[in-house]
C-alpha cells in the first residue's frame, strides 16, 4: 500500500527563464491533480520535496489522504505518466525525464 508518490522532473539542460519554469511547474502539477481526480478521486496534497537537487526541474511529493492499493497506484502512475508525456509533447518540450517513486507509510506528514 502506498500513501505518497514523489514526482521528479529532470532539467534537460535548456535555459529556462523563471517565468517559463514556473509555468511548466504549474501545468504539470495541474495535470497531477486532474489525473488524481479522474482516476482515484482521493483528496491529495502536493508539497515541495524536502530535498532539492540542481539537476531537477521539479521535485514534489504527492500525499494521498488514504493508503492506496497497489492496483490503484499502478493505474494512477500509468495514467499520470501518459498525460505528462502528452502534455510535454504538446508543449514541444523534449529531453525531460519524469520519475515517479512510490513510498509507503503514513499519510499524516
Amino acid at each position: 500500500m502506498v500513501s505518497m508518490l514523489q514526482l521528479q522532473v529532470t532539467d534537460p539542460g535548456t535555459y529556462w527563464t523563471e517565468r517559463e519554469r514556473r509555468l511548466l511547474e504549474v501545468l504539470l502539477l495541474r495535470v497531477c491533480a486532474h489525473v488524481n481526480y479522474r482516476v482515484l478521486g482521493v483528496p491529495l496534497r502536493i508539497r515541495p520535496a524536502k530535498i532539492d537537487a540542481i539537476h531537477l526541474l521539479l521535485n514534489y511529493e504527492l500525499w494521498f489522504e488514504r493508503m492506496l492499493l497497489d492496483e490503484e497506484i499502478i493505474r494512477f502512475e500509468e495514467e499520470l505518466a501518459r498525460d505528462l508525456d502528452q502534455t510535454l509533447e504538446m508543449c514541444e518540450i523534449q529531453h525531460i525525464s519524469v520519475l515517479l517513486k512510490a513510498q509507503t507509510g503514513s499519510s499524516t506528514a
